[in-house]
């Protein structure tokens, strides 16, 4: 990650920084309300189970090692977490041809059906927070958001 610059408006960019801080807040606490509602409705999967199946349908098919870094968790918490996962029929783990050593995690129908569900969810999310801007705004938030990730 580069370097973070230091603004010579020292006192400004300090009293932005606590106001983004508050709202960044406020969208962290609106994120778990949302994702506590999407677990209620999935039944009885944790926040890392769910967090793990995410990983995998991001990526499928993917290696355990893999999954731990992304989740940042140890690669024997993600093999406890994938575990439940497939006895839950919503993973399934895959051997390699060429190294049976190497195993890989996928998303079994029942699966792909919770990951689009969630996508889903997190697309009305979004609409309702974007329908609450301006289209130039709407335009202003998108820019913004790139610039924002492409830096990180």
């Amino acid at each position: 990650m580069e370097k973070i610059s230091q603004s010579s408006n020292t006192p400004l960019i300090d009293k932005r920084v606590e106001e983004l801080a508050h709202y960044l807040l406020i969208l962290r606490k609106m994120q778990d309300k949302s994702g506590a509602e999407i677990l209620a409705s999935l039944g009885n999967l944790s926040v890392q189970e769910l967090n793990v199946l995410n990983i995998i349908g991001d990526t499928e098919p993917c290696i355990m090692s893999d999954i731990a870094k992304q989740a940042s968790l140890s690669l024997s918490s993600v093999t406890v977490i994938v575990d439940k996962l497939v006895k839950a029929k919503l993973v399934q783990r895959v051997r390699s041809e060429e190294d049976r050593r190497i195993v890989r995690g996928s998303l079994t129908a029942e699966g792909k059906k919770i990951y689009q569900l969630q996508i889903q969810h997190m697309h009305g999310v979004l609409r309702h927070i974007l329908n609450l801007l301006t289209d130039e705004e709407q335009g202003n938030f998108l820019n913004i958001f790139q610039k924002i990730t492409r830096a990180f």
